[in-house]
């Protein structure tokens, strides 16, 4: 079930039923118009009001939020499973303008100057704005993670393997730097960028806060903020969000 609630005094305004299962996809909001996904493989619209608009199957379970593509007016959604596909929707009709197959995920897609970027289990794959997957980046043996990161033109993930990496990939699907999370440990999680200063958590109980990120080279290492090896405590991890989520806003 999808709610509304009034955010000034937590009321429901409505509420409709989406699915069977919703598992990890939530809404994105554009235009009058509440786009989401669920566990049967279909995308579904419905107005502000709570009125159903449409549905669309895409394969697969939907999993990740959907992005709102203003500029190419559609929806783009990945969809898990060995089927599974990057699709892109029509906003206003549903209409599938093309899908090709990525091997399935459950991260959200992020948008890039070049195309869509999106994470599997085992690698970084761009997909240009027709569809064409234009290069992978593999991460070796991980199992599925956050949704990547564009800050400009470097693409960041972080892998979710007993000793998670934070990766940065330039917009050929070069790599440019990567660094292991320590302590070793797993990690769900998207990196977020703020004011200048990227942010990764992991599920050893802290939050990594690093600098410098939009000038990786060589020679320009990544840094620590203050340069500790120390991280800030785990309280901030509501600095921590899904990327597709904020890029459907």
């Amino acid at each position: 079930t999808m709610y509304s609630v009034n955010a000034a005094n937590g009321v429901e305004n409505w509420n409709v039923t989406v699915s069977t299962t919703i598992y990890s996809s939530s809404p994105a909001v554009y235009d009058s118009t509440v786009y989401i996904g669920d566990d049967s493989g279909k995308v579904s619209a419905y107005s502000v009001n709570g009125t159903y608009k449409w549905s669309a199957s895409v394969g697969g379970k939907v999993r990740a939020s959907p992005l709102v593509d203003i500029d190419n007016n559609r929806i783009v959604v990945t969809s898990s499973g060995a089927n599974g596909n990057i699709t892109a929707l029509n906003l206003s009709s549903g209409d599938i303008e093309w899908q090709t197959n990525i091997g399935g995920t459950s991260a959200s897609v992020a948008l890039s100057s070049e195309g869509y970027v999106v994470a599997t289990a085992a690698d970084i794959n761009m997909v240009d704005f027709d569809g064409n997957k234009l290069w992978n980046y593999p991460l070796g043996k991980t199992f599925g993670g956050g949704a990547p990161t564009v800050v400009g033109d470097i693409i960041f993930a972080v892998t979710n393997e007993a000793s998670s990496r934070l990766v940065a990939i330039d917009m050929t699907g070069k790599l440019l730097k990567e660094v292991a999370l320590t302590p070793a440990n797993w990690a769900v999680y998207s990196a977020t960028f703020i004011d200048g200063v990227l942010y990764v958590a992991s599920d050893n109980g802290h939050i990594y806060a690093f600098s410098d990120v939009e000038d990786i080279t060589d020679d320009n290492p990544w840094l620590l903020v203050g340069g500790l090896i120390g991280v800030v405590l785990i309280a901030a991890i509501g600095l921590v969000y899904w990327n597709g989520k904020k890029k459907g806003t």
